[in-house]
């Protein structure tokens, strides 16, 4: 299948943290990974700039005889360089590794698998377990992780700060489940959560509530998933930006179809809508796109993607922001080659048009090199 691929040669902290069932049975687990992006970025006005960045990530799954049946997971982070976003002006972030330098804890938590599904609780990000798509999970602009519906418009748990949560799946049928889960709704920012252990619960800050239903049929030849979900986020601290107001309170819903079409390939689009447009930065996204295996003959690990994306920022916020752009696409055209079980390269294109901040439209080329241990 397609999507076991993407699994084993994306590193990211969705990936490194889906591990029940494949480490189960490991009593002492360690892995080290290292990504490096190097990008280089042209506007309209012919302005040219380079950017180099990395991510270090270190963890372990540990499963002690103690609690037979379930893992302890910790991973660390660090960031360095630079974000080629500053250059570019765009705002989903166009390589999913880059944010403020430093090192950090990121995920600690206990879990286990039951018979009617699976728990999870500790420090978590949510995107491992909700809005996510297998085939979106190869590339590299930011638009493509955590929806932009949720990223831009509450300060909920994703990477690179975890927060303190509770997950659980309940497997309804063969083909169908549900999951629910309760965060933190806000696990601060860079000032406030600089090194990870800065968490806390408190009302203001309110509990990001999500749920998602996922059902599987065989449909037109091939494999269809159908994901339906939503957020509530209870907090107090969001803005009115018509009326400059504090209010209380911001959902979304979002659905994601993902189609096998063969084994070799897969289709897929996500879509989400704001349910209040007046404190939301982000009010509409929608992405689709296609990935295949081994489309050059002799290399049948390798994969080739290209993805659309479209953001659409708020009325209001457009309004009380000068100089910004209402909406932000992009295409992606990405291809990742391993060269053995250990190093990968993964070449880049990306066209931005009408980047949010800067008002151009953006030509990059990147290449990200990654190793795993």
């Amino acid at each position: 299948m397609i999507g076991k691929p993407i699994r084993d040669l994306l590193i990211s902290t969705a990936l490194a943290t889906s591990l029940f069932g494949q480490k189960a049975n490991s009593h002492f687990t360690p892995y080290l990974n290292y990504i490096l992006d190097t990008w280089h970025i042209s506007k309209d006005s012919n302005q040219n700039g380079h950017r180099t960045l990395g991510l270090a990530i270190a963890g372990f799954n540990w499963s002690p005889s103690l609690i037979s049946g379930g893992i302890i997971h910790l991973e660390t982070q660090n960031m360095h360089g630079r974000d080629p976003s500053g250059f570019a002006g765009d705002a989903n972030t166009l390589s999913n590794i880059a944010f403020d330098e430093g090192t950090r804890l990121f995920q600690a938590w206990y879990g286990r698998e039951i018979s009617w599904g699976e728990l999870k609780t500790g420090l978590l990000a949510l995107e491992d377990d909700f809005m996510g798509s297998d085939y979106a999970e190869l590339f590299i602009n930011s638009a493509f992780g955590p929806m932009p519906v949720e990223s831009f418009n509450v300060s909920a748990p994703i990477w690179p700060i975890g927060g303190l949560g509770i997950f659980t799946s309940l497997n309804l049928s063969e083909d169908s489940g549900l999951k629910l889960a309760a965060y933190d709704g806000d696990a601060g920012d860079f000032d406030s959560n600089d090194d990870g252990f800065n968490n806390r619960i408190n009302s203001k800050d309110g509990a990001m509530l999500m749920a998602e239903y996922n059902t599987t049929t065989s449909t037109f030849g091939g494999t269809t998933t159908l994901k339906i979900g939503g957020f509530l986020n209870t907090g107090e601290a969001f803005t009115n930006y018509r009326t400059n107001a504090s209010e209380k309170g911001l959902a979304a819903i979002y659905a994601i179809i993902n189609h096998a079409v063969s084994e070799d390939m897969g289709l897929w689009t996500r879509f989400g809508t704001s349910l209040d447009d007046d404190i939301s930065t982000v009010t509409a996204y929608i992405e689709s796109g296609l990935v295949t295996q081994s489309p050059l003959a002799g290399r049948p690990d390798d994969l080739l993607g290209i993805g659309y994306f479209w953001t659409k920022f708020g009325d209001a916020y457009v309004g009380s922001n000068s100089g910004v752009t209402s909406s932000e696409s992009a295409v992606e055209m990405t291809y990742i080659a391993p060269m053995n079980e250990t190093v990968y390269v993964q070449p880049d294109v990306q066209w931005i048009f009408d980047a949010h901040d800067s008002n151009e439209d953006v030509l990059v080329f990147g290449i990200r090199a990654g190793i795993n241990f």
